[in-house]
């Protein structure tokens, strides 16, 4: 049967109408507009339906007026000419929109099948040919983990604890040899916690470190902790109980995690660096111009670096990696371990 003797749809008032928003969001924006005699011609070669330019200039006039859906005239009219219309309630441009694809693509933590999706998803908020082009995705190396099963879902439920102040439940885990010598996960957080256990905390922060998503908050016994989103399992909140959100340990944790290295805990300490010119950006990056001290000897070549921070085997592995670029001066504690791990490196190479 041709196109011709095919006998035509007749639409309702409204799914007309959700057909012309729908037309206009895929197919337009402010520089690629539609006359009222293509959107005429969408419906009759896509829907097989019927339907005339006054009826479509109504539905449009009702569009114009709309503050969630805005339709708009394009710029650029003369006389003779016919006018053209594109949809202008988009919040997001295409180029907010690849950042957006790229964040997702590149995230350690969003399971492979749930990045397809969402990456799919974002595309649909633009037209389909501005959709097609955000289909180049940035090249990421095949992750050696599955991500994080659950992580929307969780994700979700720690915002939601903050926000409200519910107490959450969870057991926590870490990746073990097992008694074959295949590496396993299993939920115990280190080898000298020999059965699974719950732990409880009241959440303060969700806080992003290297890739990762990390939960910190106060446990039961008032120690401040904090543990990795994705080595969390069976993760729940107590929505019939409160906590009192402490402003003193909600600035304290802001403070320990401004000067954490590697998420590893310490004690808060001033240290004092002699450091290669070289790694400024680096030190910038890290700790940024406001609170450090740089103190610049040109003739050297070196700057001197003093600032509060946590002093941990987190600090100690940082600045071993820069290696003879950095060198530690104050306190003795410091430049004592940085000797001892230093000789232990030298020593394992004899």
């Amino acid at each position: 049967m041709t196109k011709e003797e095919k006998p035509l749809v007749k639409l309702t008032t409204k799914e007309r109408f959700l057909e012309v928003l729908q037309f206009f969001f895929t197919e337009t924006n402010e520089k690629t507009g539609k006359t009222l005699q293509e959107v005429v011609d969408h419906f009759y070669w896509n829907l097989n339906a019927e339907v005339k330019k006054e009826t479509i200039r109504s539905d449009i006039e009702t569009l114009k007026s709309s503050e969630e859906f805005p339709v708009h005239e394009m710029d650029g009219y003369e006389e003779g000419m016919e006018k053209r219309y594109y949809y202008a309630g988009r919040l997001l441009n295409v180029q907010q929109l690849r950042v957006l694809i790229d964040a997702v693509m590149t995230s350690p933590v969003i399971p492979k099948d749930e990045r397809l999706i969402l990456m799919k998803e974002i595309r649909r908020w633009t037209t389909k040919d501005e959709g097609e082009l955000l289909k180049n995705n940035v090249w990421v190396p095949e992750r050696p983990t599955k991500g994080h099963a659950t992580f929307s879902e969780d994700v979700a439920k720690i915002h939601t604890a903050i926000i409200q102040r519910h107490p959450i439940q969870f057991y926590y885990g870490s990746y073990e040899f097992d008694s074959r010598g295949k590496v396993v996960f299993l939920l115990r957080e280190r080898t000298s916690v020999p059965e699974p256990r719950v732990y409880e905390m009241e959440p303060y922060e969700l806080y992003w470190h290297s890739g990762r998503y990390y939960v910190t908050g106060i446990q039961r016994d008032g120690n401040f902790r904090h543990y990795r989103l994705d080595r969390m399992v069976d993760l729940s909140v107590w929505d019939d109980q409160t906590f009192y959100r402490d402003e003193h340990y909600e600035k304290k944790i802001r403070t320990v995690l401004e000067r954490t290295f590697n998420m590893y805990s310490g004690v808060v300490m001033t240290v004092e660096l002699k450091v290669d010119q070289r790694l400024l950006n680096v030190f910038v990056d890290k700790f940024g111009t406001e609170e450090p001290i740089y103190k610049y000897d040109k003739e050297e070549g070196v700057f001197y670096f003093k600032h509060r921070v946590l002093s941990s085997d987190g600090l100690l592995i940082w600045l071993l990696g820069l290696g003879s670029q950095v060198k530690a001066i104050h306190p003795p504690s410091l430049v004592d371990a940085m000797k001892k791990e230093i000789t232990k490196m030298h020593t394992l190479y004899e």
